[in-house]
């Protein structure tokens, strides 16, 4: 029941954030303890590198790393999580990582989730995919409106905040180890879960240096 938040303070715009996060938790029973690889150390993970490599860099908006708890009973963490008072900053977006490591098919497919509510949220995968294709990250993507709402971007779809989720295709490749004991490390693939950290964290540089004046097609 707990979320551990980690923040760097922008240069010039303190008081609002662009937010990376993905659940630390994992289905399991209480006589056996799940790996959980892909749901979702994967997305852990990337939030981990995220904050080896930007500790040293300053941006004008504020970051934001969250791991939450319990999204697995509920996307609790999250939507636990206010979105801005008590002294926190306004979040602007937020990219939700959850499953970022499975490609069976080898098609290199990173699904951006959105949804129809919040129009913004369909210009910001734009904006990720003109960041994917700009940098030559190898990867296609695909926009799926309306997103999956069983993960914690809903939470902020929710409060109007227009997040993204950044997934593995959950439509027609999903992991065959979803929610099961071989959710291990052994069935990552690793090219793919690297692509997909670089686009989260590219994606996090840009939105914290641009905030929400958009990137030039």
């Amino acid at each position: 029941g707990r979320n551990v938040i980690a923040e760097k303070k922008g240069s010039q715009f303190p008081a609002k954030s662009i937010m990376l996060c993905a659940h630390y938790d994992c289905v399991g029973g209480s006589n056996s303890n799940f790996q959980g690889a892909d749901d979702n150390a994967s997305g852990c993970a990337a939030l981990i590198e995220a904050a080896r490599v930007l500790k040293d860099i300053d941006f004008p908006y504020t970051i934001q790393l969250a791991f939450w708890d319990e999204e697995e009973a509920g996307l609790l963490g999250s939507k636990s999580f206010p979105s801005s008072g008590g002294g926190l900053p306004e979040i602007i977006t937020v990219v939700n990582l959850d499953m970022i490591g499975w490609d069976g098919n080898n098609d290199s497919l990173a699904m951006f989730h959105v949804t129809p509510s919040l129009p913004q949220s369909i210009d910001f995968a734009d904006r990720m995919h003109h960041i994917l294709t700009k940098h030559k990250i190898p990867l296609h993507s695909f926009v799926k409106n309306p997103g999956e709402p069983n993960t914690d971007h809903q939470s902020f779809w929710a409060k109007d905040i227009p997040a993204i989720g950044l997934t593995e295709d959950y439509d027609n490749d999903l992991s065959p180890h979803w929610h099961r004991f071989s959710d291990s490390i052994d069935n990552i693939h690793i090219p793919y879960f690297v692509n997909m950290s670089k686009l989260a964290i590219m994606t996090l540089c840009e939105f914290a240096q641009e905030g929400t004046s958009g990137i030039s097609p």
